[in-house]
C-alpha cells in the first residue's frame, strides 16, 4: 500500500487538512517485465491468471479516503476505496464490501467517482515534468527551500 501526505501545505505554512495527494507507481522496465512473465508462463512457472498482474498503480487520497486504480497498459484492472480514518491499514475495500452487502445507496461508489474525477483533474492539469520554476518564482523557491530545511527534509 502506498502511504503519504502532501508536504505542500507544510511548505506553504498551512495545515494539511483538505489537501489531496496523488501518487503513481510504474514498473520501471515494463517491456522486460512483460518478457519475463511471458517466459515464466511458457515454462509453466505461473498460470495465466497470475500473468495479468498490475504494471501500474495510481492513487489519490484525502484525509479520510484513498482511491486506488491498478492496471496494465493504461487499462484499469481493479479499483479500491479505503476509509483511512476507520481502516488505517487498508484492510477493507469499501467498493468490494458495497457489492457484497448489496447496498442500495452506493455511497462508496459515489465517493470513488469523486476521487476519480480529482485524479483526472490532477493528471490533466499537471502535464508531467513540471519544474519548480513553472510554478514558483525564484523568491518563492528560496522560501520553499528554507521551509524544507526548517522542517528537516533537506540539509
Amino acid at each position: 500500500a502506498m502511504q503519504g501526505k502532501s508536504l505542500r501545505p507544510l511548505i506553504e505554512g498551512k495545515d494539511g487538512n483538505g489537501s489531496i495527494c496523488y501518487s503513481e507507481i510504474w514498473f520501471h522496465n515494463r517491456a522486460e517485465f512483460s518478457k519475463f512473465l511471458k517466459r515464466c508462463k511458457q515454462e509453466g512457472k505461473i498460470i495465466s491468471s497470475d500473468y495479468d498482474t498490475f504494471l501500474y498503480q495510481k492513487s489519490v487520497r484525502t484525509s479520510e479516503y484513498k482511491y486506488v486504480e491498478s492496471g496494465k497498459d493504461e487499462v484499469i484492472k481493479s479499483r479500491s476505496l479505503y476509509n483511512l480514518k476507520n481502516d488505517p491499514y487498508e484492510e477493507v475495500d469499501l467498493l468490494v464490501s458495497e457489492l457484497v452487502m448489496c447496498r442500495n445507496s452506493k455511497i462508496y461508489s459515489q465517493i470513488a467517482g469523486k476521487l476519480r474525477k480529482d485524479m483526472e483533474f490532477i493528471l490533466n492539469n499537471t502535464g508531467g515534468g513540471l519544474s519548480s520554476s513553472d510554478i514558483y518564482s525564484e523568491d518563492e523557491v528560496a522560501q520553499i527551500v528554507n521551509r524544507l530545511t526548517d522542517l528537516g527534509y533537506i540539509d
